[in-house]
């Protein structure tokens, strides 16, 4: 006895084939051939309707949303513009720290944390110890009072911006204890041995003036412990030695 099962792969063709066979060797009456073509819609028609069906997409649900783009990588930081000691400048051989209020520039000394104030362009090996600051002034050359004038308050405000103690004796600025020249500059230096204060550090302090042009200078104040071990001397030498003009 030949049984159907729902969801069976039967094509019409091959019903309709077996249905005559069925027929024509008696196994099958005519009579009967109503019921199974009842028999073969029941179990033909779910099988094709669901193999249908199941390519059908369904209209009311949406379409699924389109991929989401990756963020762009996050930008990194900019540059610090070293200028204040907070930033933690650290100089290199490559820095060209601009002087404040001049077209000079310098490099401090490598590792010195530096910071181009609008006050004083600043390099310090720490709080206390080794330090070198630069200030450009506007003078007037053809009034040496007003000149001397404008040196000692240049002075004045390096000694502050250092932390230093204020100085005892004024520097004698016709009258430097030497001569250097420094690229294009005649630097004069000056070299007060009675000594400065920066904090619980005393030492000696060396000040510089750096004629630039008619009306303008440079005032360059440097501090060195009398228990400092770096060769911090020689390292403030150095800075002052790459003075130049600004591209």
């Amino acid at each position: 006895m030949c049984e159907f099962h729902r969801g069976s792969r039967i094509s019409s063709a091959a019903a309709r084939a077996w249905a005559t066979f069925m027929i024509a060797n008696g196994i099958l009456s005519a009579q009967n051939m109503r019921l199974l073509t009842l028999v073969l819609l029941v179990v033909l028609l779910p099988a094709s309707a669901g193999a249908v069906g199941a390519r059908q997409i369904d209209p009311s649900k949406p379409p699924p949303p389109p991929p989401q783009p990756e963020a762009p990588p996050a930008l990194p930081p900019p540059p610090p513009k070293c200028e204040a000691l907070s930033e933690k400048c650290a100089a290199t051989a490559d820095t060209r720290a601009k002087i404040t209020n001049s077209s000079l520039i310098f490099t401090p000394a490598r590792g010195w944390i530096y910071a181009q104030q609008s006050s004083s362009t600043l390099a310090q090996a720490g709080d206390s110890g080794p330090a070198l600051a630069f200030l450009g002034i506007d003078i007037d050359p053809k009034d040496a009072k007003k000149e001397i004038a404008a040196k000692d308050a240049a002075l004045a405000e390096l000694i502050k911006q250092l932390g230093l103690a204020p100085l005892k004796r004024k520097v004698a600025w016709k009258k430097p204890d030497d001569k250097k020249p420094i690229g294009t500059f005649k630097v004069d230096f000056w070299q007060l041995e009675e000594g400065g204060a920066r904090g619980a550090k005393k030492g000696p302090i060396l000040v510089v003036a750096v004629p630039i042009a008619d009306g303008k200078a440079a005032i360059g104040v440097g501090f060195v412990p009398d228990d400092d071990t770096t060769a911090a001397d020689a390292a403030i030498l150095k800075s002052i030695e790459s003075l130049g003009k600004s591209p």
